[in-house]
């Protein structure tokens, strides 16, 4: 999980804690990319914000991401439209978006869908948002 606002990673940390899921944090994108390269065989998907101060974009650390997996689910968060994210060159590519703010069901609900729709082993898709 990648947001560089502590109080909105601590709370996201919590709530995907509590549905059992482990998560790995990181402020920035140069600190997710640290952590991808540490363990990058044991992270299943990335949740993003996708406007960051400094560094790189959420986006651009997606794409990043994706030339070495290809098939790395990715949750776009952003109080930005739905439409600003689906108009990247990703859309569709396992790709989805999760509108700020959301509420604890929210989130729960578009991580699943996004770890169940990619064990199906699905070539594309978008979800709905969120």
């Amino acid at each position: 999980m990648v947001e560089d606002e502590s109080v909105l990673r601590e709370l996201v940390r919590e709530i995907l804690s509590l549905q059992g899921y482990t998560i790995l944090e990181a402020a920035n994108a140069i600190d997710a990319t640290s952590i991808w390269e540490q363990n990058r065989r044991s992270i299943d998907l990335l949740l993003t914000d996708i406007a960051m101060p400094h560094g790189p974009t959420g986006r651009e650390l997606a794409d990043q991401l994706r030339k070495e997996n290809p098939h790395l689910p990715i949750i776009f968060s952003s109080g930005y439209t739905q439409e600003m994210v689906e108009n990247g060159e990703d859309a569709g590519l396992r790709t989805f978006y999760l509108s700020k703010p959301y509420n604890p069901a929210q989130l729960a609900q578009v991580v699943r869908h996004a770890l169940d729709a990619t064990k199906k082993n699905e070539s594309t898709m978008a979800s709905p948002a969120y």
